[in-house]
């Protein structure tokens, strides 16, 4: 287990690029037990300041969005309960940058992780936070960009009063620039993170493919156990390059039939070969369902998949079947066993009769 005591773990993390704290898994006060280097330099707090604290005796009193606090507890619960990474929404976080200073916004999103103990239970939560301000700005310069583009325009009419108009209504969409930018920003955000929390608590194995060549851009534990692989070894590689055994078999195909279609394809009980981590092929026989995933232009840019695995349910009903055949059978024999019996009876009382 890792101490933050450890010299040699203290170096390490504090060479990490980017901020992260350590917080005990002490619901629900969550005491943070220490920050690196790159915490400190980007929000200001120093690691003798923060180790010890409740997490919400630290955090909470800069938060622009309300909505922040339930929204990382739920993650950190989240996380102790199903023992999984979970991404959190993007969410608004302001700090200055002296003390003397005034607050200016800030944008972040963080990442939980689950630090386990040899014995596979959490010890430490791991929270990697990115400071995400830029690219928020940059939709917002985006829009603003937009808006004089649509200033130009106006000044090119020709009618004052059409003049005054525009312009009426060009001052109140800049007013709403931040406002329309927090909320795509926030509705973005709270979709990955639901997505996330469906991945992580669905028992069946999930998986996102994107493109034309499929690429696997994420895999729920179920899919992984069903593969018999890891995250890392699958995600931002096309499928068939994981799993080349799959280019003999129908699956390919059919994805490709839901991308043109742009309609949902659902099967039972189908079998399939693949090829787990330890070189083994295995044929196993799955419900699956692909969902075809839309853009805001309406054309199909992923593939939602889920499986489940039903091996078990179709060799017991193939054991079930086989003992009903061998049934069946029996039953034809005993039949044909008690027909011969009585024709034997029957020449029996031919033969004592003619005694007679």
């Amino acid at each position: 287990m890792l101490h933050s005591s450890d010299t040699l773990f203290m170096g390490l993390f504090n060479q990490l690029p980017e901020p992260r704290l350590v917080i005990k898994p002490n619901a629900p006060d969550f005491t943070i037990v220490t920050v690196n280097v790159a915490y400190a330099v980007a929000t200001g707090y120093a690691a003798q300041d923060l180790a010890g604290q409740s997490l919400w005796k630290v955090f909470g009193s800069n938060t622009a969005s309300s909505n922040v606090k339930e929204i990382f507890e739920q993650g950190l619960n989240d996380v102790l309960l199903h023992k999984t990474e979970m991404k959190l929404p993007i969410f608004r976080y302001d700090i200055s940058a002296t003390s003397a200073s005034r607050l200016k916004p800030r944008w972040w999103q963080v990442d939980i992780s689950p630090v386990n103990d040899d014995n596979g239970d959490i010890a430490y939560l791991l929270c990697t936070t990115r400071n995400v301000t830029i690219h928020v700005e940059d939709q917002m310069q985006i829009l603003r960009g937009s808006q004089e583009q649509a200033a130009m325009l106006i000044n090119q009419q020709d009618r004052d009063e059409q003049i005054k108009i525009l312009q009426g209504q060009l001052v109140e969409a800049t007013e709403n620039t931040e406002e329309q930018v927090n909320r795509r920003t926030q509705n973005l955000s709270d979709s990955e993170y639901e997505l996330s929390r469906l991945f992580a608590v669905t028992p069946v194995g999930l998986c996102i493919l994107k493109g034309s060549q499929f690429v696997i851009q994420k895999a729920n534990k179920p899919m992984l156990a069903l593969w018999g692989r890891k995250q890392q070894d699958v995600t931002g590689r096309p499928l068939l390059e994981v799993f080349p055994e799959l280019k003999g078999q129908p699956f390919p195909a059919l994805l490709e039939k839901v991308v043109a279609d742009k309609k949902m394809l659902t099967l039972t009980a189908q079998p399939i070969l693949i090829v787990q981590g330890d070189g083994k092929p295995v044929k196993i026989f799955v419900d699956f369902s692909y969902d075809p995933l839309f853009n805001t232009a309406g054309n199909v840019e992923g593939v939602l998949v889920t499986f489940n695995d039903v091996t078990e349910s179709v060799d017991a009903q193939q054991i079930l079947q086989n003992r009903q055949e061998e049934l069946e059978t029996l039953n034809e024999e005993l039949n044909a066993a008690n027909e011969e019996l009585m024709r034997i009876n029957q020449e029996l009382n031919i033969l004592n009769n003619s005694k007679k």
